[in-house]
């Protein structure tokens, strides 16, 4: 408003045409013109609990500067800078006013939440470049700049300076997309590589649709493949739906029997969840042995259950002997059952088939073969495929290592081993394996210094105490 006032009348036009064109699109979103105030109303209370959502809580500058966050110490620079960009301004500027409110007021939206950073950013560094440019203008510093301009004067080395600070703001935002989508035509499209691209690949094969009670973080993803076949519960719209709702979704994680509640409320064909996130395991087991539920789906990180019903309907098969929480630990409870061995094996390549670029079919199928039916001449071959499938899943390198070092084959599996901790440099199990690896080797040095490193990270058990006396005087 002081720009208008200070330019002239012919500014009001264009103004008056943004403001219209932010009013129909308030008409034309579902949410109406409260997207528009939906920010300032969560500055002040949002609902939504700050110990789980990261992105609400206010920015702590003290351990971004002492931990090396380079994005916040850039924003804490910013923050600054823009402050003392004030000191040349005069009073009787027209505009100081409106661009105080307007800076304090983003800054103080920012303090407040990490997600309202970028609003500060957007809203303050106009106003700095224009502080800044008024300190140029000052007498004395426009004749000294003056002196030094040459020939072209300062309007041709200011325009030049600002197509500069533009090709390399465009420059590095165009690297900066070309790193992310190097693997991808031309950068158009995005990696699916965190979102439950399996279970969603599965529920499309079987036609599972319906109301699907999902993890927060995945709503998004999964409503954009699956809708309108099947509805979500949540999604990371979370200005926009009412607080209750986020905490009826936090309180079926903390008390898994909520979610017959929910059931019971909203009428849940399927629901689809990380089984390893925290309260996520207790969800499962409640799911597992819900008469209502089947377990049709799971991989390294998701689950899918649907209603009895639906599995009816679908022809799904259940999966009984294997699930998502502890499959190891399942299966080393079958050592005395032919039947569930022979189911277990059955259902593990049937994980396979359903999760086909997920490591855990593998594993598991790998596991059966090797420790439970004792397979004559068991070569690895599906914890390699497992490996294969993703490198950086640390199960697949600690029993691959393990299978390796049964046959004799030291050598490579150290190689595992030290691959694994490449990657993870304080992975105890693969700490205390590489160590035995050394033992067998006759490299006492070494195997001492991988088990003192795994007994200062966790604490030496008795297993590993033992390790450590045969190395005594080492």
């Amino acid at each position: 408003a002081a720009w208008i006032l200070k330019t002239g009348k012919g500014r009001l036009k264009p103004c008056l045409l943004a403001l219209g064109a932010v009013l129909l699109a308030c008409l034309v979103n579902p949410y109406g013109p409260r997207i528009l105030a939906s920010p300032l109303g969560h500055v002040t209370a949002s609902g939504i609990p700050a110990s789980v959502m990261a992105e609400w809580r206010p920015p702590d500058l003290a351990a971004a500067f002492a931990g090396g966050d380079w994005a916040m110490i850039a924003f804490g620079l910013v923050l600054a800078f823009g402050l003392l960009s004030f000191v040349p301004r005069r009073a009787g500027d027209g505009s100081l006013v409106a661009d105080l409110a307007l800076y304090a007021g983003s800054a103080a939206m920012a303090l407040a939440s990490y997600r309202f950073v970028p609003v500060f950013l957007v809203a303050s560094l106009p106003i700095i470049g224009w502080n800044v440019s008024a300190a140029a203008r000052r007498p004395g510093l426009t004749g000294w700049l003056g002196r030094r301009a040459g020939a072209r004067g300062m309007g041709f080395w200011t325009g030049a300076a600002r197509v500069a600070v533009a090709c390399a703001i465009l420059a590095s935002m165009a690297a900066d997309l070309a790193f992310r989508s190097r693997d991808y035509p031309l950068g158009m499209s995005f990696s699916q590589a965190g979102f439950p691209k399996g279970a969603v690949d599965f529920m499309k094969r079987s036609g599972i649709g319906g109301n699907v009670f999902n993890s927060f973080d995945h709503g998004g993803y999964v409503a954009s493949r699956l809708y309108p076949d099947a509805r979500i519960f949540i999604d990371g719209r979370i200005d926009l739906y009412p607080a209750d709702l986020f905490r009826t979704y936090m309180e079926v994680f903390e008390t898994p029997g909520k979610i017959d509640e929910v059931d019971r409320e909203h009428g849940l064909d399927a629901a689809l969840f990380e089984w390893n996130e925290v309260g996520a395991s207790g969800l499962a087991g409640h799911l597992v042995r819900s008469p209502s539920w089947a377990l049709v789906y799971f991989d390294s990180r998701f689950c899918l259950f649907v209603k009895r019903q639906v599995q009816r309907e679908s022809g799904l098969a259940e999966y009984t002997a294997l699930g998502p929480d502890d499959v190891l630990g399942r299966l080393d409870g079958y050592g005395d059952d032919p039947d569930m061995i022979q189911r277990a094996l059955a259902e593990a390549d049937r994980l396979v088939r359903d999760a086909p670029d997920d490591p855990l079919g593998s594993i598991a199928r790998g596991y059966v073969k090797e420790r439970l039916l004792l397979e004559p001449g068991y070569d690895c071959r599906d914890y390699r495929e497992a490996l294969g499938k993703d490198d950086g899943y640390a199960l697949s390198y600690l029993l691959l290592g393990a299978c390796l070092g049964s046959l004799g084959r030291i050598d490579e599996a150290l190689a595992v081993f030290d691959g694994l901790l490449a990657q993870d440099p304080g992975n105890v199990p693969a700490l205390v394996q590489a160590g035995l690896c050394h033992y067998r080797k006759g490299d006492l040095a070494a195997a001492k210094d991988r088990w003192e490193r795994a007994a200062a990270i966790d604490g030496p058990d008795d297993l590993l105490r033992g390790y450590l006396r045969l190395v005594e005087g080492i």
